[in-house]
């Protein structure tokens, strides 16, 4: 006995099926979950299993690639030539959905097995063979829609291995011991908090020039530091500690003026090094929204946001609602990168300094539940270069990656911290 639906009435969704082919070609990952038999159109079934041979070959899937090895193996008039890779590439509805469209073609999938299941146990159960019909039905019993619905020894696959063995996990010649408690790496969220005036942005700029001279792709929004300011730090950088010897030997200060010729043309020859040129910084934009488009609109590594209180959204009826939306989103975005968020202490002042306390934190409840790590600063009263850092919350590496107590930093004349060991 067979059912009477015939294949093309068989659950599918096709403009999911592109959607998610066109989003990998932006974005050059993604929908690891699926396999090329989760998709129904036998065209999109031979571009997914090249786009699976390219990621097992380590490379990173694009347009160009992809349409080249389709043409070496003979299949990309097969599948609709290069006209329909751009069609794909060009009507995606919107990138971030590509797990919202994968799940869709993953549940069409398993909806077609069970079919074919329950054909193959009915054939059984009317040739009598209870046994193997039992099996089937167990087959069907075993099908997940992703990953959350799995045991959890079924949820690892080979591509999830390849995957992790290529994350690159960014740390910090200055701060090598911060960057050792707290891994700064994709799927991270990640809070720096403190008073005004405790370096935040500093050692921001210090993880983050750090990150670059690595090689990553790195994204920094600033709502306090402008780009002739951005700039007289990245000089200071490169020339600080110089100076400082410079004013000490002649007795005078020293200070970099970017009206004078020199010290422009000093500043346009340091960022044109070759790892500034993944250096994206913006100060822009105020809106969640905005802010959203141009960080998915960017393949970065790591992105600085400097500081979340000063964000907006409409999102939320008041502003705790707001700031819990906008640490939600946050957290999201932080599945395909590593954010890096500066916020703000409390204004209330907390008359002991030494504890380690993330109720400090303002918007503390929100920030909590979805950072993965929160770093607490505090600067010194008497010693104005000295400050201090406590990683107080670690989710990912658990209680043993906390710090014991503070660490003590040193701050140069250049910018640098330097961690006393």
């Amino acid at each position: 006995m067979a059912f009477s639906k015939n294949l093309e009435e068989l659950p599918h969704d096709t403009q999911a099926e592109q959607s998610v082919i066109g989003a990998i070609l932006i974005e050059g990952q993604g929908a690891e979950t699926l396999t090329a038999e989760d998709f129904y159109h036998i065209e999109h079934q031979k571009i997914f299993k090249v786009i699976e041979d390219l990621r097992k070959r380590g490379q990173v899937v694009d347009l160009v690639l992809l349409n080249s090895e389709l043409a070496k193996r003979g299949l990309l008039e097969e599948v609709g030539g290069t006209s329909y890779l751009m069609q794909l590439a060009r009507s995606v509805p919107n990138v971030s959905n590509m797990d919202y469209y994968a799940r869709i073609v993953k549940e069409k999938a398993m909806l077609r097995k069970a079919i074919e299941l329950a054909e193959q146990i009915t054939k059984k159960a009317f040739e009598g063979d209870i046994d193997n019909a039992r099996r089937l039905g167990m087959q069907v019993s075993g099908l997940y829609i992703d990953a959350l619905e799995k045991p959890f020894d079924e949820v690892f696959t080979e591509e999830d291995y390849i995957r992790i063995s290529q994350t690159k996990r960014w740390t910090s010649e200055n701060l090598c011991k911060l960057t050792h408690y707290v891994p700064f790496m994709r799927g991270e969220n990640i809070y720096i908090a403190g008073k005004t005036s405790t370096g935040k942005t500093q050692i921001a700029l210090n993880l983050a020039i750090g990150f670059l001279q690595q090689g990553a792709k790195v994204g920094y929004l600033s709502m306090e530091l402008g780009r002739e300011q951005l700039l007289l730090r990245l000089i200071n950088w490169e020339t600080g500690d110089d100076l400082k010897q410079i004013a000490e030997n002649d007795k005078r200060l020293v200070n970099i003026d970017l009206r004078q010729k020199n010290w422009w043309e000093l500043g346009m020859a340091i960022i044109k090094q070759d790892f500034y040129k993944n250096f994206y910084f913006t100060e822009e934009y105020f809106d969640l929204e905005d802010i959203e488009n141009w960080i998915e609109g960017h393949s970065f590594d790591v992105v600085f946001i400097d500081y979340v209180q000063l964000i907006k959204t409409k999102h939320g009826s008041n502003r705790n609602e707001q700031i819990e939306y906008i640490a939600r989103e946050f957290r999201r975005l932080s599945k395909k990168r590593c954010m890096v968020v500066l916020s703000q202490f409390n204004r209330v002042r907390n008359e002991d300094e030494d504890e380690i306390d993330l109720s400090r934190l303002r918007d503390s409840g929100a920030l909590e539940q979805t950072a993965t790590s929160i770093v607490l600063i505090r600067r010194d009263q008497d010693e104005f270069n000295r400050f201090f850092y406590a990683v107080a919350k670690n989710q990912t590496l658990g209680l043993g990656a906390l710090t014991n107590g503070w660490k003590k930093m040193i701050l140069t004349p250049s910018g640098k911290f330097k961690e006393d060991f």
